[in-house]
């Protein structure tokens, strides 16, 4: 959400860092002006997943133009995208369950504008105490740059995402907690938190179903993961025609953006199919895209691990649920862990009974 006056503060600096280099070296200041751009923007989108973590909210992705990272337990997983133009940014986090939910969501939205211009702030001092004349002048341009960025980001603009300032605007006029945004919200919280989906507030689901697509989809999905938790196979199978009625009733462009998931539900449907003994004229991760390795880690490896049961392979399966287990490990859903750590267990249960 940037304003395209900032592109001409970015300009600014590059030029600035040009004319610092000596004539023979001034293509570097140029080919450097991208880069000094993507790093402004990972200050601003840095600054909003510190003001999450200060309330206690959990990252979860951060893009910093074509460049998407996500959050791991341990440190970050970095993810180019080739075909993404978007020079932006973005950062999603889930929220505490525990917090008022406008309290950390302001407090994270402030967080990008103020490291903006903490580091613009920096780099106007460090221009004033300098005494190389060219480098004072790529100070200023990073200030100045920073300075920009944290404004245009502070200007109430709706688009197709809002701007910082129009999200604290909104949320200062108060949040409608009955709305599907902040249930989906609550309920992601708690997921990460550790609240597996057979233990998910009944209420908070009922009322999801009730909403406009996609959101009963969402529920769907909850319900789903439920059942698997309790190793209720044969019922996970028997909502296929409600998941497909549900993804049918997608728009367009709700279809395409619930893609990941709707790919993820009918591998967890082939899958429970499988753990009921029947047999399918296709892998049980067919359905599968490779974003489905950024966003659900070891969930492929699992179903592999399964087809090698069925194939007699128990020394392949081991593996393949050890290579689940770890990259599970490295998830930030604390709700995830134990629920693939039962999936697990019912597949061991299929190789000892082999």
């Amino acid at each position: 959400m940037l304003c395209g006056i900032s592109w001409l503060f970015s300009l600014v600096a590059g030029l600035a860092l040009a004319h610092y280099f000596t004539t023979k070296f001034e293509f570097l200041g140029f080919a450097l002006v991208p880069v000094i751009w993507l790093a402004t923007v990972w200050v601003h989108e840095y600054g909003h997943v510190l003001g999450g973590r200060a309330v206690g909210m959990t990252p979860h992705l951060m893009q910093v133009g074509p460049f998407l990272l996500w959050k791991q337990r341990w440190g970050w997983r970095l993810q180019w995208h080739r075909k993404r133009r978007d020079y932006g940014g973005l950062t999603m986090a889930f929220i505490n369950p525990d917090i008022d939910y406008r309290q950390q969501q302001m407090v994270m939205t402030i967080g990008g504008p103020a490291a903006n211009l903490l580091v613009a702030m920096i780099m106007g001092w460090g221009a004033l105490y300098i005494e190389e004349r060219d480098m004072d002048g790529f100070l200023w341009g990073l200030a100045v740059l920073n300075l920009a960025m944290a404004l245009a980001n502070l200007l109430p603009k709706r688009g197709t995402l809002a701007s910082d300032g129009m999200l604290l605007l909104d949320l200062y006029k108060g949040i409608d907690e009955e709305s599907p945004e902040f249930l989906i919200a609550h309920l992601n919280g708690l997921s990460v938190k550790g609240t597996t989906a057979d233990k998910l507030p009944v209420d908070i689901l009922a009322k999801l179903e009730s909403q406009p697509a996609p959101y009963p989809l969402f529920q769907t999905w909850y319900v789903v993961k439920g059942l698997q938790n309790r190793n209720e196979w044969a019922q996970v199978v028997a909502l296929e025609p409600l998941v497909e009625d549900r993804i049918s009733k997608l728009s367009p462009e709700l279809e395409m953006a619930m893609s990941e998931l709707a790919a993820q539900m009918r591998c967890e449907i082939a899958f429970s199919k499988v753990m009921t003994g029947q047999k399918l004229d296709h892998t049980i991760d067919q359905a599968l895209t490779m974003n489905s390795d950024w966003s659900n880690p070891g969930l492929r490896a699992r179903c592999h691990a399964l087809m090698a049961v069925r194939q007699g392979n128990e020394a392949l399966a081991r593996s393949l649920l050890e290579k689940s287990r770890r990259s599970v490990s490295r998830s930030i859903d604390l709700a995830l862990h134990a629920s693939e750590a039962s999936i697990r267990r019912a597949i061991t249960l299929q190789i000892t009974s082999a």
